[in-house]
């Protein structure tokens, strides 16, 4: 028994109190560098990484664990440069219950760490193993820590080369500082410059595992803020983010061309945006639910929700969804205002003629959807609502379809392709049914017509400039309308009519009413339409026309004759000429009115203007109708008739 005793008092008192007593005078006496090879093949074992400690090699047990290494490189499995190194790396751990291994950080401090990731062009990190022996991701449980007390990265530079993707990241003095009574109640801060921008974050993190870790808090980037909610998943493998996170800042994609150093002349869209809703993304692909994307423009915000699911590869197909609550007004932006001041002329019109760089195009695969369910106001012109659906697969652009419904009556309907593959070319298909096109901006001056047409357009294309495209248009249009109204349009004469009708001018005589049709088929080549088949028939009067427009110098002629046997007396037929954006309505001088203009002019003063008035009247109308069916002259006769005296006249002039 008393053996017994001798041998309990041994093991339980004395023998933990020598070890105790070796562990805590010994440790300073001896020598660790001894072991650093075991303790490199240990984490090489355990890690899969491996790790170089520095000649200054430092471990204590007690009164408090300590490690401390000089010059601590981590090496990479792919290249020579390392993945991690720093100056100098100490840890200080406190044991807070041996029996429950539980351990506390006191105080991490690594002193001027550099780390380098790169990727390969094949999608190969340095930091990956070439033979991976993990295959899926287990929480890593760090329950045996207690807490934080005080981690400090000074100086860290941080660099991110990817030639998969063209990027480059590049961190330079970050200042990291982490602290927290618990893993799951971390405070996280951060610092320091991102490829030339200020960044500095304050975060909540629970760390108490490191496959899974939720984050909260906010992240200014120069005048941008980011906030965040969600969980950091997968971080050993393949890290992704998936939550809410917000983006706010009225230069946030300033910030953004910045931060991934997009050139001046390819920074196409800079708007004030405001961002919001859930997320998941990772180096893989990018998700979107009903995500909230507004324009923070005055007086009234645009904002839209998209819903996409985007691979940043070329083997899976790309979503893109995008819909609208409200009735979107882009009369904000600028290619949505309409112009003041004087109208466009034909040498305002210059095509460009850069060569086009589509070879982004060549490199998605994406399929798009676009609906704005109330519609949108541009340029005056009210759509109650539009649908797009199109697509891009490896350089090859598809609009499947088309849809504008106009608030005003009517929609347009069409479908295109663009195939970069080579020279580009493509085509287009457009339909319009019963749209009033002279009423689609819902003011006064355009109340003179009511004009609903159908029509149709196919042109084909290519080139590699937009100036090619446009000069070498190839065709055929069709436009009608059963239902032409005319208000307020002065029918005096057809010159009047039209000028009123092109130039925007109302002689005020809102309840006169003219009903009529309208028809014009053409075909485009090589840039410039020609139609030799308009007509324009009114109640009682009815005009033929044929002309061209120029679509590379947007300049039209068109000559429209009046029927001789109208009702209204329209005789003199007219021009209508010039910029496509302002025309001018000429009538054509017939030879006639020549003569007599010549004729007052030889005798002049009021008496030769008269002169001249009723002998162009004369040769222009010759005997009335009501003479001519009373005497013996037919109609080649009155033409002999006006001949002779247009004659005569020409004799008495060259004596003058």
């Amino acid at each position: 028994m008393l053996k017994l005793l001798k041998l309990f008092i041994f093991v339980v008192i004395v023998a933990p109190i020598t070890f105790a007593a070796v562990l805590y005078f010994t440790p300073e006496r001896i020598d660790f560098s001894k072991y650093q090879p075991q303790m490199e093949d240990y984490i090489l074992e355990k890690s899969g990484y491996r790790v170089s400690l520095g000649d200054n090699l430092k471990i204590r047990v007690f009164p408090s664990p300590h490690i401390s290494s000089d010059n601590v490189v981590v090496h990479a499995f792919r290249g020579e440069k390392p993945l991690f190194t720093a100056e100098k790396v100490s840890l200080d751990l406190t044991l807070d219950n041996l029996l429950a291994m539980k351990v506390g950080v006191d105080k991490l401090l690594v002193k001027s760490p550099k780390v380098y990731l790169y990727k390969g062009i094949k999608g190969e990190g340095n930091w990956e193993p070439k033979r991976k022996r993990r295959t899926s991701s287990k929480a890593v449980d760090l329950s045996f820590i207690s807490g934080l007390g005080e981690v400090l990265i000074s100086n860290a530079d941080v660099v991110m080369e990817d030639d998969q993707h063209g990027n480059q990241f590049k961190l330079q003095s970050g200042q990291f500082s982490i602290a927290g009574e618990n893993l799951r109640q971390t405070k996280v801060n951060i610092a320091g410059v991102l490829n030339g921008v200020e960044i500095e974050s304050q975060l909540n993190m629970d760390i108490s595992n490191i496959v899974e870790i939720s984050v909260m808090g906010d992240v200014q980037v120069a005048e941008s803020k980011v906030t965040l909610k969600g969980f950091i998943d997968d971080l050993l493998l393949k890290p992704s983010y998936n939550g809410e996170m917000n983006f706010e800042g009225e230069s946030l994609l300033t910030t953004v061309y910045d931060v991934l150093h997009v050139a001046p002349n390819q920074r196409t869209v800079d708007l004030p945006l405001k961002l919001g809703g859930t997320i998941d993304v990772s180096s893989d692909y990018l998700k979107l639910d009903n995500y909230s994307v507004s324009v923070e423009v005055s007086p009234t915000p645009v904002e839209f929700f998209v819903t996409s699911e985007l691979w940043f590869n070329k083997q899976n197909q790309n979503t893109v969804n995008l819909s609208t609550v409200d009735k979107l007004n882009l009369e904000t932006f600028k290619v949505c205002q309409q112009q003041q001041g004087s109208s466009k002329k034909s040498g305002d019109i210059e095509w460009s003629q850069e060569l086009m760089d589509l070879t982004p195009l060549k490199n998605l695969n994406i399929v798009m959807d676009i609906d704005v369910l109330k519609g949108f106001t541009c340029q005056g012109y009210d759509v109650k609502y539009a649908k797009l659906r199109s697509s891009i697969d490896e350089g090859v652009v598809k609009v499947s379809q088309f849809k504008l419904e106009m608030s005003q009556g009517g929609d347009i309907r069409g479908t295109a392709s663009l195939d970069t593959r080579g020279t580009p070319r493509g085509g287009i298909d457009i339909t319009s049914n019963n749209l009033n096109v002279a009423n689609l901006k819902a003011v006064e001056k355009q109340q003179r017509v009511k004009l609903p047409l159908d029509g149709m357009l196919q042109v084909d294309f290519s080139g590699k400039t937009v100036h090619e495209w446009v000069s070498g248009l190839q065709g055929k249009m069709m436009l009608n309308s059963d239902g032409l109204v005319l208000y307020g349009v002065s029918l005096s004469s057809l010159n009047n009519m039209l000028s009123n009708v092109f130039m925007d001018k109302l002689t005020g005589q809102a309840k006169s009413e003219d009903y009529g049709k309208f028809s014009m088929t053409g075909t485009i080549e090589e840039g410039v339409l020609k139609s030799e088949n308009i007509s324009l028939l009114l109640a009682d009067a009815d005009v033929i026309a044929k002309g061209k427009v120029d679509l590379v110098r947007m300049t039209m002629n068109f000559k429209a004759e009046p029927n001789p046997e109208n009702k209204l007396g329209f005789k003199t037929p007219v021009l209508i000429k010039g910029s496509v954006f302002s025309p001018a309505v000429i009538p054509v001088a017939t030879t006639s009115q020549k003569v007599g203009a010549a004729v007052g002019g030889a005798v002049g003063g009021p008496a030769g203007a008269a002169l001249g008035g009723v002998l162009g009247a004369i040769m222009e109308s010759g005997p009335k109708r009501q003479d001519v069916s009373t005497t013996e002259l037919n109609g080649d006769e009155i033409m002999k008739e006006k001949q002779r005296l247009q004659e005569e006249v020409l004799k008495f002039l060259q004596t003058r």
